[in-house]
């Protein structure tokens, strides 16, 4: 008898046990030539990768065989389900079209292409577009596939095994479920962040941006910069929380720059092994500035005050004994994984 294929697995998963009854998205019926040929080729690249995954790690639990596909819905959400035959991650289109509308805005906004210290041509802005998406996809699913190789949904006991990464409501959640996000969240930056820097993907990007004959030391930077701004996209497309409106130790998720805090000491982490000098001009007000830039490009209008306000909650005595115990929380989550 032959095998079914992994993905006729995941398009009757979805449909049977899933809210997505329309199952797996077929890249061939997308309008866009572009965003199929980009969609195809990251399936391709990380269901390889997955393939090959390093089955060494200690701290990885057992879990069944990867297998990336996109799912067929306009809602916004990317889910890790852990099953007896594979451990599905799925992107639904909705999340897609959101942070590729999201990487148009980033591109176009001179704010963020400030950071490139050079001419912006229309061939450059187009470039990072492509690119800031690229990396945004590759955090999403690193950041899925942390879920089930750290055993988030064995620690999560009754509660669901699918992680929903947007479309949550931003009431029930858990302090446990914010740390494992966060432990998410930092496992992947410092995964994405080697890969994009350290290995030859950087070829294409730098190619992209019109810096292959740039200094690698400059090269470094702009990759730095351009993955702080699509993490910081795939944090921003989740709706910003009024702090004071709610209690924070019951949501879901930590606020936005809590998050991009803890990815970032993270990235800078394999940065200081790597690339140190990267550690020096990744300072406090660049990095700020960055993610302002981003938050009020994603955002609108209101973007840079919803951020302002979570900063200003972070620095308050509420904000930092917050911060104290979800630090606390994730290195006690790890000690014991």
């Amino acid at each position: 008898m032959m095998a079914i294929p992994p993905e006729v697995t995941f398009d009757r998963f979805l449909r049977g046990q899933t809210e997505y009854k329309d199952g797996k998205q077929d890249l061939d019926r997308l309008d866009s030539p572009e965003m199929r040929s980009l969609l195809t080729v990251i399936q391709q690249t990380l269901n390889l990768a997955l393939l090959n995954e390093n089955r060494g790690i200690p701290e990885h639990r057992e879990h069944a065989p990867f297998h990336l596909d996109y799912i067929n819905s306009g809602i916004s959400n990317a889910h890790a389900y852990s099953r007896a035959d594979y451990s599905f991650i799925g992107l639904t289109m909705g999340l897609i079209d959101q942070l590729a509308v999201s990487c148009v805005r980033l591109s176009e906004s001179d704010a963020i292409t400030a950071h490139l210290y050079k001419e912006i041509t229309p061939d450059v802005r187009k470039g990072l577009q492509a690119i800031l998406l690229d990396y945004a996809l590759h955090f999403v699913v690193s950041h899925e596939f942390t879920h089930i190789v750290h055993g988030h949904a064995e620690r999560r006991g009754a509660k669901s095994n699918s992680f929903n990464e947007i479309a949550d409501d931003s009431a029930g959640g858990t302090f446990k479920d914010q740390i494992m996000e966060c432990d998410a969240d930092g496992y992947a930056a410092y995964q994405v962040i080697g890969n994009l820097i350290g290995t030859d993907r950087r070829v294409l990007a730098v190619s992209a941006l019109q810096a292959s004959d740039k200094p690698v030391a400059y090269q470094d930077e702009v990759l730095l910069f351009c993955f702080t701004v699509a993490v910081a996209a795939f944090f921003f497309a989740r709706t910003p929380v009024e702090i004071g409106k709610k209690d924070i130790y019951t949501l879901p998720y930590p606020p936005q720059v809590a998050r991009l805090n803890y990815a970032m000491e993270h990235a800078m982490g394999w940065c200081k092994h790597n690339r140190p000098a990267l550690t020096t001009w990744m300072t406090r007000d660049r990095f700020l500035s960055i993610a302002k830039a981003t938050a009020e490009a994603i955002w609108g209008a209101n973007g840079g005050s919803a951020w302002n306000s979570q900063i200003a909650f972070c620095q308050s005595s509420a904000g930092l004994e917050y911060i104290r115990k979800l630090g606390e929380g994730i290195r006690s989550f790890a000690a014991t994984s």
